[in-house]
């Protein structure tokens, strides 16, 4: 048995909007930790506030600069932003997470932003890299 609880509302004015939160906590979480028993709507906040996102024309423009990372030899490169914001940005954990050396993980996203045309030094290409890894697994997910 699994649970899915929602954001914090008061019953009296939400229900519907409660109910759907958890619906959709409850969904991810099975979906992404299935040993799971409670899906926290907190835990989740970001990727089921971002459900549904992957189809639409704005999904798709959000991906659009990280398509390149998924051809052939540069899957490595997308699994390498991923460990990077599941690291926080941390250079050295991440790094250490991939068994690669913090040079090797600084060429890495030189490349990526020479693929993608986006900087790691820019606030709006950095939260479209971090989006880009939520809607990629969000929409494999579906």
């Amino acid at each position: 048995m699994a649970v899915g609880a929602s954001l914090n509302i008061p019953l009296s004015e939400q229900l519907p909007l409660s109910f759907q939160s958890a619906q959709s906590t409850l969904s991810y979480g099975m979906k992404h930790h299935p040993r799971k028993n409670i899906y926290r709507f907190e835990e989740y906040r970001l990727p089921v506030l971002l459900t549904g996102l992957s189809s639409s024309w704005q999904g798709k423009e959000l991906l659009k600069p990280v398509v390149p990372l998924f051809a052939g030899e540069n899957a490595t490169l997308y699994k390498t932003l991923q460990q990077y914001f599941l690291a926080n940005c941390d250079l050295h954990l991440t790094a250490k997470k991939l068994f690669i050396h913090p040079n090797t993980l600084r060429y890495r996203l030189a490349k990526i932003e020479q693929l993608t045309g986006l900087s790691f030094n820019k606030i709006d290409d950095v939260l479209s890299f971090y989006l880009s890894t939520i809607l990629v697994v969000n929409g494999n997910n579906d």
